[in-house]
This record gives structure tokens, sequence and C-alpha cells, in this order.
């Protein structure tokens, strides 16, 4: 996401699995080291981004995705990341964290109106 002269970048992929108890199972896996680099990924140039979420992150993902008391139990797990090391940061990381916990716990028809992307947009540029 660029923001003036800078970009940020992050990428998270969730997976949430209903379950009849009344808890929320968050798992946040951290890697350790740097994983491969990503050819594919959308900085291009501006950036040398990697797979995987570093440890450093794993706090801010976390409080991004509790943020909202509201959401029905079951677990929601971290499935993918990718980060780059530029513009990537934790305080990213728990935009994007937050972002996508606004989206999944998302009412179906919120999800159809246009508020929805400009809500997600004034998360990520906090």
């Amino acid at each position: 996401m660029a923001r003036g002269a800078h970009a940020y970048y992050g990428l998270l992929g969730l997976r949430y699995l209903p379950d009849p108890t009344e808890k929320l199972t968050v798992k946040v896996p951290a890697m350790d080291g740097f994983k491969e680099k990503w050819q594919g990924a959308l900085a291009g140039p501006a950036d040398e981004v990697h797979v995987g979420l570093p440890g450093e992150y794993t706090q801010a993902v976390l409080e991004g995705l509790l943020v909202s008391a509201d959401h029905p139990p079951g677990t929601l797990e971290v499935i993918e990341a990718a980060h780059g090391l530029v513009g990537s940061s934790g305080a990213f990381f728990r935009r994007i964290a937050l972002g996508a916990a606004a989206i999944l716990w998302a009412a179906d028809e919120d999800l159809e109106t246009p508020p929805t992307t400009a809500r997600l947009r004034q998360i990520l540029l906090q």
C-alpha cells in the first residue's frame, strides 16, 4: 500500500473454522530466520519480500485480530504470510490483521457495500 514516497507491504492469509465451544482460539505461527524470497510479490523491485511472518510481528497480528470482542467461537489461524524487509512493520501487520478481522466478522450484507472498501483503506492508512 503506497503512502507518499513510502510503500507498506504485508500479506496475511487466514482460516476460520467454527466450533461449538464458547471461545475463540487464535493461532499465529512465527518463522525463524528468513524463508525463501517471493518473486511474484506486488512490492516489485521496491522491496525484498520473504514468505512467512517474523516473530516480532506475531503479537501485533494477535492484537489486531482480537481488537473486536464480537467474534464467534472457533479457531482462527494465520495460514499464510509474507513480509517486506523495507515496507513491513509490526504496526502495519497489526493494521492488516485489524482489517482482515473487520472483513471476517462483518455481516454478509455489509461486505457488498462500498463502505467496506473505504473502511479497510481507513484502517490500513491509520
